[in-house]
């Protein structure tokens, strides 16, 4: 059986040229969700190449809150990186980081009675509709204000990690 899901944020691409380092990006965004903001994350697919100084990746996550138990909110998000790997002096320490493009695109949603817990049956239905329109409209509109918070944070430090070797 499938949930209704509610849209809360529109996908957003946010975009870089310049440097950066991948692999701290990468790890850091995945860390943020986990450890700051409590979303537990699945990466469901990474393509990496490196061929001749060039290094590619392709990151697609899948980060889950269970607000409660009727409501889970969803954020997807999508990492891209390109560019040729250079040495820099940083701080003075030789660091090895990408010169190229990098942008994030998130997307986000709630998902409603995601366990299943509702019944099911037509007057259930009809009950359900009622507390929904009345009731647990407030309950969403307090889980979206989170979830549309928590991506304006999240693509805040992506911001932030891209901006560290800008001169």
């Amino acid at each position: 059986m499938f949930n209704e899901k509610i849209p809360i944020t529109k996908e957003k691409k946010i975009a870089f040229n310049g440097i950066f380092d991948i692999r701290e990006i990468y790890n850091y965004l995945k860390d943020y969700l986990e450890k700051s903001l409590h979303y537990d994350t699945t990466e469901k697919e990474l393509i990496e190449t490196n061929q001749k100084g060039t290094r590619k990746i392709d990151s697609h996550y899948e980060a889950e809150l269970q607000y409660n138990d009727y409501f889970k909110i969803i954020l997807k998000y999508r990492l891209e990186a390109s560019g040729k790997e250079i040495t820099i002096e940083h701080n003075g320490k030789n660091l090895t980081l990408t010169q190229g493009a990098i942008s994030l695109k998130t997307n986000s949603y709630i998902e409603l009675d995601w366990q299943n817990k509702r019944s099911r049956s037509p007057f259930s239905k009809f009950l359900d509709q009622i507390y929904s329109k009345y009731i647990g409209k407030k309950e969403v509109e307090e889980c979206a204000r989170k979830n549309s918070s928590d991506v304006a944070n999240f693509i805040k430090e992506f911001k932030k990690l891209t901006n560290i070797y800008v001169k």
